[in-house]
């Protein structure tokens, strides 16, 4: 049920649209736009009210409503061994999807737990058993370059168009994302780009050159602890 002063909001990819209720009268709805910034000018609208709330959902009034725009981030869980040791961390999407297929069972407060050593077995094998800090490490809390808590994105270091080109072979070394935030994103340079490899040329110096470029752009002062392109040893 719609009423008069109720907060509406959604996303439009990144970016936040947030609408107030002004009135109700029978199946249409007015409303003032709170905060739009890919359409600043509008400030009052009018419309059905399945319209009006297609994709949008009921939030608590905010003193700045520029703080939802950014990607959606999902809380952290640690998933632990079948003897209750912390292997690493993941997002909340991956823990559900986890229990969802019985892989694991909750162990408590933002905790869950394999129910066999199977997963354990195959990450000490790709690893070697050196697992880093990155394992651990919340990855989503700041920004990598500057350390502001709001409006994050999700930055691949090697562009998504260009890691196509990439082996597939090579890929699945990769450690590729990052959270940084909208004003450091705008500030990255897409234009300069290494030059792929040539046939026989190493791929793995062509993802260095992707982080070398990152590094040297942006001088990320707070990057996760044990963060590295590659998330393991590449041949």
């Amino acid at each position: 049920m719609l009423t008069p002063g109720q907060v509406w909001m959604k996303k439009n990819n990144i970016v936040a649209v947030v609408r107030q209720v002004v009135a109700v009268d029978g199946k249409k709805v007015d409303y003032k736009v709170l905060y739009n910034p890919l359409s600043p000018q509008q400030k009052t609208g009018r419309c059905h009210i399945k319209s009006f709330l297609r994709d949008f959902r009921q939030i608590e009034p905010m003193k700045d409503y520029s703080l939802l725009d950014g990607a959606r981030i999902y809380e952290t869980y640690m998933v632990l061994g079948v003897l209750g040791q912390p292997l690493f961390r993941c997002n909340q999407k991956r823990a559900l999807w986890y229990l969802s297929k019985g892989y694991v069972t909750k162990a408590g407060d933002h905790q869950v737990q394999f129910t066999n050593d199977v997963t354990e077995k195959t990450l000490e094998r790709i690893y070697k058993g050196n697992f880093s800090d990155f394992f651990m490490a919340i990855k989503n809390d700041k920004c990598a370059c500057c350390g502001k808590a709001a409006r994050l994105t999700r930055h691949h270091v090697v562009p998504q168009c260009h890691k196509k080109r990439i082996p597939p072979e090579a890929r699945k070394y990769l450690s590729n994302v990052l959270f940084i935030c909208m004003e450091c994103h705008k500030k990255y340079d897409h234009e300069w780009k290494p030059e792929e490899p040539q046939p026989g040329e190493s791929w793995k110096d062509y993802i260095l050159a992707w982080k070398n470029h990152f590094m040297k752009t942006m001088e990320p002062k707070f990057l996760p602890a044990g963060w590295d392109i590659f998330s393991r040893p590449m041949p």
